[in-house]
């Protein structure tokens, strides 16, 4: 984000051990499950609902998702955010449009799921969600994704431009630059976060293809941000070749992707930063990473560079 869509921790832990559950358990698996989801969810244990929930909802056929969109009603609220992620990202997969349809008649509960239908749908057919969304604009006004837009690339459109550019970033790119405003931002940060965590070099030079000045610049420090914590030296190199009144931005940035992975090796570079707001943004970051790991190191460094309030 800064984080992508706010999904539940366990909802998020569950999806990605799905596959080897399910390898693993073999027949036993299979001929445990439930037959609904208030039998899933008298299950003891938040992994094991989740997981019977995610069963159950595979075994259906795509006309029964709204019968069982209905039974959501009757779950307490903390309940229905997770079963109502779980069937409202299989429904997605398998008709994207019916589930959409169905998201209209819920009132505001149907803005939570929207951006999980699109997910989705985007993840399998990024082309077909994408023209949903270009088509329908008003419909995500209010941000669509469950738990709110989720920072760097978290609104409906940066989460289509991300899942799209998993398959084909060329033809998101040329998808994002046609939306508009804040959607083309999104859209472009979802494009390069994807491109940089797979190859840095190769989504900086993707940049040239950017018209907008202030998306470019954004697009800039999102590869800074992803190249700092892969390669500090390599992104270091990229960034001197940067017109010299955006290296301090980009700088920061990448100084804020080494504390993500390692935070007293960035400390140790932030007199790469000149004194301002970029390098106390910096720090700041540098402080709240370190500080989960060494709290004492953490102040200790803090004021012995001078900056109290990070």
């Amino acid at each position: 984000p800064e984080t992508d869509i706010d999904v539940p921790a366990d909802a998020r832990k569950a999806r990605r051990s799905s596959g080897s559950s399910s390898s693993s358990g073999g027949s036993s698996s299979r001929s445990s499950r439930v037959k609904s989801t208030s039998e899933a969810m008298a299950l003891p244990g938040q992994n094991a609902r989740l997981q019977a929930l995610m069963d159950y909802y595979a075994g259906l056929d795509p006309s029964q998702f709204e019968d069982e969109a209905k039974k959501l009603e009757d779950l307490p609220w903390s309940e229905r955010i997770m079963v109502g992620y779980l069937l409202f990202a299989r429904w997605g997969e398998e008709d994207p449009t019916a589930a959409m349809a169905y998201t209209k008649t819920m009132g505001m509960a149907g803005m939570f799921v929207k951006g999980t239908v699109m997910q989705s749908w985007a993840a399998k057919y990024p082309q077909d969600a994408a023209k949903y969304f270009t088509d329908n604009p008003n419909e995500f006004r209010m941000g669509g994704m469950m738990g709110g837009r989720g920072g760097r690339g978290g609104s409906t459109a940066g989460v289509i431009a991300t899942e799209w550019a998993r398959q084909d970033s060329a033809g998101a790119m040329v998808w994002a630059q046609g939306l508009e405003g804040r959607d083309q931002r999104d859209a472009i940060r979802g494009i390069f976060e994807q491109a940089a965590k797979e190859d840095p070099s190769k989504a900086a030079g993707m940049l040239s293809t950017i018209t907008d000045e202030e998306a470019r610049k954004d697009a800039q420090n999102t590869i800074a941000r992803e190249w700092g914590a892969k390669d500090w030296d390599a992104a270091k190199s990229w960034i001197a070749g940067l017109p010299a009144d955006q290296q301090a931005d980009a700088t920061a940035r990448a100084l804020r992707g080494l504390a993500d992975e390692d935070p007293q090796a960035a400390a140790a570079q932030i007199t790469a930063l000149p004194e301002g707001e970029a390098r106390t943004d910096a720090m700041e970051s540098i402080a709240r990473a370190w500080s989960r790991e060494d709290p004492a190191a953490a102040a200790a460094w803090v004021m012995a560079n001078g900056n109290e309030e990070a």
